[in-house]
């Protein structure tokens, strides 16, 4: 039985100007530092915050670059 008070949390999502710009930022940062041999997943979440807050985003970009 499902409780009628229960509010399942809502998944928050992104517009797709604003993954665009994550996008290209993460592509900016990556060339900006393209001498650099390792660049970590936790380098990449610092440049936005919606990495905090959308599950599945940072494979999301990641896919959207080839970088998986």
């Amino acid at each position: 039985m499902r409780n009628p008070f229960f509010n399942p949390p809502g998944r928050p999502t992104i517009t797709l100007p604003r993954q665009a710009a994550i996008v290209a930022d993460v592509r900016v940062f990556l060339l900006a530092n393209a001498a650099t041999e390792e660049i970590t997943d936790a380098q990449i979440i610092a440049l936005a915050p919606e990495f905090a807050t959308t599950p599945g985003l940072l494979s999301a970009i990641k896919q959207i670059m080839a970088l998986v």
